[in-house]
């Protein structure tokens, strides 16, 4: 199947090297870029496919150190703190002492 593209070329050396290859083979620039399209296009099929398992790795790792249950503490404060939190807010800014 042959399908027609359009692109422009940003380097005249590039196109240059491309149309002495095209004189010297006797072959069309058509059929040259379509053979370098061609030879690369496995290479870019590899480089596709490592970003994408390298994205699921990523994905799988985020949601397993994000999602994983930390353990829950309970907040534990000593009888000390406890009875002199009482004191110091309840009891002696009143200055009444409530027994």
């Amino acid at each position: 199947m042959t399908t027609r593209i359009t692109f422009n070329m940003t380097s005249d050396e590039t196109l240059r090297i491309v149309d002495e290859y095209c004189h010297t083979h006797k072959l069309s620039r058509s059929k040259v870029i379509d053979a370098l399209l061609s030879a690369t296009a496995p290479v870019l099929n590899d480089i596709n496919c490592y970003y994408q398992l390298a994205g699921k790795l990523q994905s799988r790792l985020l949601n397993g150190v994000y999602q994983r249950d930390l353990p829950h503490k309970r907040n534990v404060v000593s009888a000390e703190k406890y009875c002199l939190e009482i004191w110091e807010n309840k009891l002696f800014t009143r200055r009444v002492l409530e027994f």
